[in-house]
């Protein structure tokens, strides 16, 4: 049976059928696709380079339900920490950036400063480079290819927020309030896979061009 795309609209930002379509033929390339009853957590970056201090990337979910069909929903986000965070790292080593890739149940459901989220303690860390400033208005990196747990969550910003500034130290944080919840219902309607009585929720983070063929600031 061929994959049917079901787009479901992001009401401020609407999430074409073509971004659709587009992540979708992605995912299935890279064999990442969810298997009926899984939720897929998803970002793709913005072409835009690191220090915009704006909630130019889009995440989200694509979801299999029983009957084979994929639904698809993207959103206004960031995987970019804001100026704040930039400009006073929290660790001498910088300020971190995860990379691109598939992890594996990677995410559960949880917390993140007393509010629903998704949180990086499920069986997978995710891989992050720590950047510093290169001294001439840009950023280098500085550390390379740490794989631990360090709190690259997903979470929301404020109810309608504008700017990054000090909603992300390198998490992925959704501009609107309203979305975090969306994406939180959807996983919590799923069954996914589930070990120990946790649901752990896998998560792909893509760069521009794999989606898009354009390169972003990481290519």
């Amino acid at each position: 049976m061929g994959d049917g795309i079901s787009m479901v609209y992001d009401k401020a930002q609407q999430s074409t059928t073509t971004e659709g379509q587009r992540l979708i033929d992605t995912l299935r390339y890279k064999e990442w696709l969810p298997s009926p009853g899984q939720v897929l957590l998803v970002s793709i970056r913005g072409i835009a380079p690191l220090g915009t201090n704006s909630f130019d990337d889009r995440a989200g979910t694509v979801y299999r339900d029983h009957k084979g069909e994929l639904h698809v929903k993207l959103y206004d986000a960031t995987n970019d920490p804001g100026d704040h965070w930039l400009n006073n790292p929290p660790k001498t080593g910088g300020t971190a950036v995860a990379q691109a890739g598939y992890y594996t149940g990677a995410m559960i459901l949880g917390n993140h400063k007393g509010k629903p989220g998704l949180l990086n303690r499920g069986l997978t860390p995710i891989t992050y480079n720590r950047y510093l400033s290169d001294g001439k208005g840009g950023w280098k990196i500085n550390e390379s290819n740490s794989a631990n747990f360090i709190g690259l969550n997903i979470h929301r910003a404020g109810t309608a927020s504008t700017q990054v500034d000090r909603w992300s130290a390198g998490c992925t944080v959704f501009a609107r309030a309203d979305d975090m919840d969306e994406v939180l219902n959807t996983c919590e309607g799923a069954l996914d896979f589930c070990k120990g009585g946790t649901l752990y929720f896998s998560y792909a983070i893509l760069e521009h061009n794999e989606v898009h063929g354009t390169y972003s600031y990481l290519s």
